[in-house]
């Protein structure tokens, strides 16, 4: 009677309280597991967003430094950085004709320069320009827009849901222009200036 009694009890199963603990922690595993997945997705999302927000910035500061530094039809900008008289109002950012004419401009969508709609970005991604004034010797930006330095630096940055996902920043130099054109450069270091600024801002 003993050994039976003995073999009863091993025999047993679990209890109500067993059963409850038990389920307590498989779903205490499940939501970390859920969690985990959840920062991963998260994480590769914002990794593409990245990229794409980078490459947005890059393509539209290469177009932004190839043109002038001053308005090439009315020999202006190099007074206040805003869209010249002579340009109208512009309605695509490929009507720009100098590096001025970029700053404050924004887009939401991204636009290509002919003003249509860049294929997979939408009304969530913004694309935005600044342009100031650098202190050609310590390149620190100055406080206003209207005293001409000689040199610009020119922001690209670009946003996805309010986050900041690219950013590309380049220097123009009035010096460079003008050793473009043929003529003495103001300074004898105008043009060297700007390509040490262009290296070390990524233009």
């Amino acid at each position: 009677m003993t050994t039976t009694n003995r073999r009863y009890r091993f025999a047993r199963g679990l209890t109500l309280v067993e059963v409850a603990i038990s389920t307590v922690l498989i779903a205490g595993l499940m939501v970390s597991a859920m969690n985990a997945v959840g920062a991963s997705v998260v994480a590769r999302e914002q990794a593409v967003d990245s990229v794409r927000g980078q490459l947005l910035a890059e393509t539209m500061l290469d177009a932004i430094v190839t043109l002038p530094y001053q308005d090439p039809g009315l020999g202006l900008g190099i007074g206040p950085i805003e869209i010249d008289l002579d340009d109208g109002l512009p309605t695509k950012w490929g009507q720009f004709d100098d590096v001025d004419d970029f700053n404050g401009w924004s887009s939401s969508p991204p636009e290509a320069a002919d003003g249509s709609a860049i294929p997979g970005y939408t009304s969530d991604w913004q694309r935005a320009v600044s342009v100031r004034y650098l202190e050609p010797i310590s390149l620190a930006q100055q406080g206003g827009l209207s005293a001409n330095t000689g040199v610009k630096r020119i922001t690209v940055t670009v946003k996805h849901h309010g986050r900041t996902v690219g950013t590309a920043v380049g220097v123009r130099t009035q010096g460079a222009d003008t050793a473009r054109e043929g003529a003495p450069a103001p300074d004898d270091d105008g043009g060297i200036l700007g390509g040490i600024l262009g290296g070390l801002f990524g233009g």
